[in-house]
């Protein structure tokens, strides 16, 4: 599994991208995805393997026709590569209660979705400025 890292302001707003692709290495279509749901934890300092979910933002479900992408798609603020994304979805730090509450601390947003029954998690490690 490949965890993306980033910074992010206190009460700030977040957008997660990604490639998500299948075992085969073709990227996930819409009709292949049977929900996509968040989570946002905050870390331990003393205990990476220690997390703290985020009553607010656990297990949300998020509009599948929102957020994937049936065809890679690929602008300025993609920076992984030249192929391109298929997953796009922004966190507003707006929302209340903010998932980025606290500054110098690490959170895990974790994407999971579930396609054809099977469960691909997508993971962010944010640094909160």
């Amino acid at each position: 599994m490949h965890d993306y890292h980033a910074t992010v302001f206190q009460d700030g707003t977040a957008t997660f991208m990604a490639r998500i692709v299948d075992f085969y290495g073709a990227p996930i279509k819409q009709s292949d995805v049977d929900s996509i749901t968040y989570s946002v934890y905050l870390l331990n300092e003393g205990k990476p393997e220690s997390r703290t979910v985020n009553p607010f933002h656990s297990n949300y479900e998020l509009n599948v026709s929102d957020v994937l992408f049936d065809q890679l798609q690929t602008n300025p603020h993609w920076t992984e590569d030249d192929i391109g994304y298929n997953f796009c979805w922004t966190l507003l730090g707006s929302r209340r209660p903010s998932p980025f509450e606290l500054a110098g601390r690490h959170y895990l947003v974790e994407i999971k979705l579930v396609a054809k029954r099977i469960p691909f998690l997508v993971r962010y490690r944010l640094f909160v400025l």
